[in-house]
């Protein structure tokens, strides 16, 4: 089963939330409706 890409747009916001703003994975895979385990990636 294939997945869908980020876009650029959320992949940029996972990132900011990730490192700017000091969330956990889960809480940025949350906010961004994504899974935790790509957010791992």
């Amino acid at each position: 089963m294939s997945q869908e890409r980020l876009s650029m747009r959320k992949l940029k916001e996972v990132l900011r939330l990730k490192w700017d703003s000091r969330l956990s994975n889960r809480s940025v895979a949350r906010t961004c409706s994504i899974s935790h385990s790509t957010v791992k990636l």
